[in-house]
C-alpha cells in the first residue's frame, strides 16, 4: 500500500522537475547567446552615433580590429545599436561591421529618443551657387590580407597594384556572373577583384555589368585592354575614404579649417595644388576648401583637374639645404633646411 502511493506521486514530481531544469536550460542557453552577440569593426575608424543615420551627432568612435556588443537593430538592419570598449551605447552603420551572430536576429528597436542635430544652414555670399554632388559611388572594404588587383576578371590577367585588409574601394561595375567586381583604388587604379574578397556596402547583383570581356588570356599571351568604366561615373565627384576629413581654406595643415566631410560623403572636384597633394572640393554643406588628396577616391586621375595654386610640397633630401633671398646661388641665405624637412 505504502509502495503504491509512493510510486503514485514520485512520478508527477519527477516530470515537474524535469521540466524545470529545461526552463532554466533554456534560459541559459538564451543568455549565452545574447551575451555572445558581438561585431568586429572591418573600417579604419567608425563613428558612433547618438541615432541611426549620418545626421545624428557622433558620441564615440571605434576602429579596426575592436570588439562591440550589439544590442539592437533598425527594421532594415542597416543600422545596429551597440555598446563600445568605452561603455557608449549608440549606433552604427552595419556595412563596417563583422557581426557574430545574424543581425536580424537582434531586436528591434522602434521609436528613437534622441533628436538628430539639423544640419547649419549656409547662406551663400552672392553670386556663390553651393556646387550640387551626385551620391553615385558604393563601395566595399576589402577583407583578406592582400588582395590583388588585375586588368580582368580573372587571375590570368596581369596584376595592376594591390590593396589591403581595411581599403576601402568604389564599386565601379561587375561581370556578368558577379564573381569578380571593377573598382577604383584609394590611389586611383582601375581593375578587377575577385569579389569573395571584399565586404560590399551595395548588392553586387545590382551593380552594372561592364562588357562584353575579352576571353581569358592564355598564358603567353598579350594583355588584354581593360574594359572602359561605366557611363554611371561622374568624373566631377570624389568619395570621402578616411573617418574625418578637414576642410581648410588652403593647400595645407597650416590653413585654417572651413569644414569637415565624413567617410562615404561626396564631394566635388574642382582643381588641385601643382603636385596634386591637396584637392580643391565643393562639399555637401555648399562651401570650398581643400582636402588631402590621399583621403578620397574619384574614377578620374586627379592630375588632370586643373592647377588652382602654384604652391607644392616637397622634402629635403640633402643633409642641409639653404633658403635663399633669390634664385640662384649668388644670392643671401635666408635660413636651412635639414634633411626630410617639408617645404612647401
Amino acid at each position: 500500500m505504502n509502495s503504491s502511493i509512493r510510486t503514485r506521486y514520485f512520478w508527477p514530481a519527477a516530470v515537474l522537475l524535469a521540466l524545470a531544469l529545461l526552463a532554466v536550460g533554456l534560459v541559459t542557453v538564451k543568455s549565452t547567446a545574447a551575451q555572445s552577440a558581438t561585431a568586429v569593426i572591418n573600417t579604419g575608424a567608425l563613428n558612433v552615433r547618438s541615432g541611426p543615420g549620418t545626421q545624428f551627432s557622433i558620441v564615440d568612435t571605434v576602429y579596426q580590429g575592436q570588439v562591440v556588443t550589439m544590442i539592437a537593430r533598425t527594421t532594415d538592419n542597416s543600422w545596429v545599436f551597440v555598446r563600445t570598449p568605452n561603455v557608449i551605447d549608440g549606433w552604427v552603420n552595419a556595412s563596417y561591421i563583422i557581426p557574430s551572430v545574424p543581425i536580424n536576429t537582434l531586436p528591434i528597436i522602434g521609436a528613437v529618443t534622441p533628436t538628430p542635430t539639423p544640419p547649419p544652414t549656409n547662406t551663400p555670399a552672392p553670386g556663390d551657387t553651393p556646387i550640387p554632388v551626385n551620391p553615385i559611388y558604393v563601395t566595399a572594404v576589402v577583407n583578406t590580407g592582400a588582395l590583388n588587383v588585375r586588368s580582368g576578371p580573372a587571375p590570368t590577367y596581369t596584376v595592376l597594384t594591390a590593396v589591403y585588409q581595411g581599403d576601402i574601394l568604389v564599386m565601379l561595375g561587375r561581370n556578368g556572373d558577379g564573381s569578380w567586381i571593377y573598382i577604383s583604388t584609394p590611389s586611383n587604379v582601375v581593375g578587377w577583384v575577385n569579389a569573395k574578397y571584399v565586404i560590399p556596402s551595395y548588392p553586387i547583383a545590382n551593380l552594372p555589368i561592364i562588357g562584353p570581356v575579352a576571353p581569358t588570356p592564355a598564358p603567353g599571351t598579350a594583355t588584354p585592354i581593360p574594359p572602359t568604366p561605366p557611363p554611371t561615373a561622374v568624373p566631377s565627384s570624389a568619395v570621402v575614404t578616411t573617418g574625418s576629413l578637414n576642410v581648410r581654406s588652403g593647400p595645407g595643415l597650416s590653413y585654417s579649417r572651413v569644414d569637415g566631410v565624413d567617410y562615404g560623403q561626396y564631394v566635388t572636384l574642382m582643381g588641385r595644388n601643382l603636385d596634386t597633394t591637396w584637392i580643391k572640393v565643393g562639399t555637401p554643406n555648399g562651401k570650398q576648401g581643400w582636402v588631402n588628396g590621399k583621403y578620397i577616391a574619384t574614377t578620374i586621375d586627379m592630375n588632370t583637374l586643373p592647377v588652382l595654386t602654384q604652391t607644392g610640397t616637397g622634402i629635403v633630401v640633402t643633409g642641409v639645404l639653404n633658403v635663399r633671398s633669390g634664385p640662384g646661388p649668388s644670392y643671401a641665405a635666408l635660413t636651412s633646411a635639414p634633411y626630410g624637412a617639408n617645404m612647401t
